[in-house]
């Protein structure tokens, strides 16, 4: 019962508007949401949208997962040079778990955003299989460790776990 509390405690709105698509992560970002919010960005991106602005105002912590999922989406985003992906409404603790992460300088992070026009609503949780939920936790947790010594070496182990999962 507990269990389901905490689902519904632990949500995304979704909003969009011409040129920008928001979200808000509500409770805590985890592998169970961020399947449905990778899926979400990448159908917006597909629509050329010039951004997605992430608001975490309601967001108490994000796992290593939902991290890497987003930095993930903001390396491949970056790249076109077509669209950004930018975090706003930060707490310390996510804000101290990125820049623990060194994801400072690679995520570009504001002290809030105006939406005042965009009508929000729930994304539908979908179900995935346990090898698509792991895959995903992959790709997020090579992602994290490509990017310094240190975020290599305290993901090792996930990543030769999760390799193995999905071979």
């Amino acid at each position: 019962m507990i269990e389901n509390k905490e689902n519904l405690n632990n949500f995304i709105e979704v909003a969009e508007t011409e040129h920008t698509a928001y979200i808000k992560i509500h409770g805590k970002g985890t592998f169970k949401l961020a399947p449905d919010f990778k899926d979400f960005v990448e159908q917006e991106m597909r629509k050329k949208i010039r951004g997605v602005l992430i608001d975490l105002y309601y967001c108490e912590t994000l796992d290593s997962t939902f991290i890497g999922t987003i930095t993930s989406l903001t390396l491949k985003y970056k790249k076109n040079g077509r669209s950004q992906v930018r975090l706003f409404n930060v707490n310390k603790h996510i804000r101290a778990i990125l820049k623990n992460l060194g994801l400072i300088n690679i995520i570009d992070i504001f002290d809030e955003v105006k939406n005042d026009s965009a009508e929000f609503t729930n994304i539908k949780a979908t179900d995935r299989s346990k090898i698509e939920i792991a895959d995903l936790m992959l790709d997020a947790h090579e992602t994290l460790a490509s990017l310094n010594d240190k975020n290599a070496a305290e993901f090792k182990n996930v990543v030769d776990m999760l390799s193995k999962k999905v071979k």
